[in-house]
């Protein structure tokens, strides 16, 4: 369990001071809410944007948590902002209903947690992931193919060499049958 330091440190690295103190109490109540639940967790990483990100397969997926809460706070915008790496396009989930911000990232979290099942990611969201993981599962296969016959070559280079080296001399370029 997060001590509350950790909660108070986390939400700190989540949004920054200014929107902290002016946020309504649901918004805070779901922060906290969203700060104890990454704290309980190892599979998250907030950097110095705001951003949450964690993984789903081997494709990083963020949640730009101060764009997501300004743009409701500021102007009612029911749209979380996200991102996954090596996928061009916006991503943006549409929220429903009356809910603070901070819930709907705290919902985003709970999607993580739970291993992002289809039946309750936002399809703006499930297929980019789905198809960035299976580009990516199909470079690693590449890299995988790449590296065993990079190590077959590898092992019959040394016996190339060996047979190289066996009839060349390096004294002045010249080849060891010449000496006979």
């Amino acid at each position: 369990m997060g001590t509350s330091a950790e909660i108070e440190a986390i939400k700190a690295k989540l949004l920054p001071q200014p929107l902290l103190a002016e946020l309504p109490g649901p918004e805070l109540k779901g922060l906290g809410l969203l700060a104890r639940e990454i704290a309980n967790s190892d599979i998250f990483e907030i950097d110095d944007k705001y951003n949450i990100h964690t993984l789903h397969q081997d494709v990083r997926v963020t949640l730009h948590v101060h764009e997501s809460v300004r743009r409701r706070v500021k102007g009612g915008n029911r749209h979380l902002a996200c991102s996954v790496d090596f996928w061009a396009d916006d991503i943006c989930i549409m929220s429903r209903g009356d809910t603070p911000a901070t819930d709907d990232c705290f919902a985003f979290v709970l999607m993580a947690k739970a291993g992002w099942p289809k039946s309750i990611v936002p399809p703006t969201l499930y297929w980019p992931m789905k198809k960035v993981a299976a580009v990516s599962a199909a470079e690693k296969k590449k890299r995988l193919e790449h590296a065993r016959k990079k190590a077959r070559l590898r092992s019959t280079e040394k016996e190339e060499w060996e047979w190289i080296l066996s009839h060349y001399t390096s004294e002045k370029g010249r080849y060891i049958p010449e000496y006979y």
